[in-house]
């Protein structure tokens, strides 16, 4: 990172800046692209995450409506076999919000957002705010 106020090199260890004093939670400037980070990764993760849960629920659901134990009382034969894409892209969505909020592998936080898209809403936000951040993605 660099100094916001001076632009001296800073260390990761440093708390304050020793050329101007200027407190390093202040410098916002990342050092591995020089560029300033922004929220969008952090609100892409986050967006990532949640569409994840909420794909994860209804998966699960629906493969236990398909077991031999739910299979007793109502007879949907196959159903189950429905509910695996559903928690595999809950899955995949759940570990690319996590990539993204921690910036690191632009790819997975691409396929996460994008294996977001179940919850529409979510999923489209989130596939831009990790396209516009890209550059802040080690």
């Amino acid at each position: 990172m660099f100094c916001k106020n001076c632009g001296q090199k800073l260390e990761d260890e440093m708390k304050v800046c020793y050329e101007c004093g200027t407190p390093v939670a202040v410098n916002t400037i990342r050092k591995e692209t020089g560029t300033k980070a922004t929220w969008l990764p952090a609100t892409a993760g986050i967006l990532a995450i949640i569409a994840g849960g909420l794909e994860l629920f209804p998966g699960i659901l629906i493969a236990m409506a398909g077991s031999s134990i739910i299979d007793q009382y109502i007879r949907l034969p196959m159903v189950g076999i429905l509910g695996i894409p559903l928690i595999v892209m809950g899955i995949v969505a759940v570990i690319g919000g996590v990539c993204s909020l921690k910036r690191k592998t632009w790819g997975l936080a691409l396929a996460g957002a994008i294996c977001s898209l179940f919850i529409p809403v979510l999923g489209v936000l989130s596939i831009i705010f990790v396209a516009i951040g890209k550059n802040e993605f080690k």
